[in-house]
């Protein structure tokens, strides 16, 4: 079985928006052209996603819909996020080199050479924090006003895979 197949394979596996956008990542890396892979693999590796991706979508919308009309507004939130935004930022990120980018539940962290790259990052549509000091992209929707916390911290509320270029 070729490696692409078990790419299609582990992101059919994908129980959570969010499981998906970290492999999806991961796949991104190995089999873009501009990194060895095929144009064509990476057509599957889109097609596949962007399937799956509203899925899990509507699957997470309708459980954060259960839950708030239970009272319950923490965990999951509604997202009118699209595949093709998240293909579009990952591929810009992709392209930018030394430079590590981790996924905390629906926040991009990147570090690594970030101030040597900061105008790419921030044509990316990027922000700094200055707390983390990290540079991070986030859905519009996903802002958060709650108090800031360290990266160590979020991670152990929000699912994060790392990978770096």
């Amino acid at each position: 079985m070729n490696t692409l197949e078990n790419a299609l394979r582990a992101l059919k596996s994908a129980q959570t928006l969010n499981e998906l956008k970290q492999l999806y990542r991961a796949f991104a890396l190995q089999f873009h052209p501009d990194h060895g892979g095929s144009e064509e693999s990476m057509k599957h590796i889109n097609i596949q996603f962007q399937w799956l991706f509203d899925l899990l979508k509507n699957k997470q919308n309708a459980e954060a819909k259960q839950q708030r009309d239970r009272g319950n507004y923490r965990g999951n939130h509604e997202t009118t996020e699209t595949p093709e935004e998240f293909i579009e930022i990952v591929e810009k990120i992709n392209r930018i080199p030394g430079i590590v980018v981790e996924l905390c539940g629906s926040w991009l962290w990147i570090s690594g050479e970030t101030m040597k790259n900061r105008e790419a990052l921030r044509a990316c549509g990027c922000r700094w924090s200055h707390p983390k000091k990290m540079w991070y992209w986030r859905h519009e929707e996903d802002m958060c006003y709650k108090e800031p916390g360290k990266i160590p911290t979020l991670k152990k509320f929000a699912p994060s895979m790392e990978a770096s270029k």
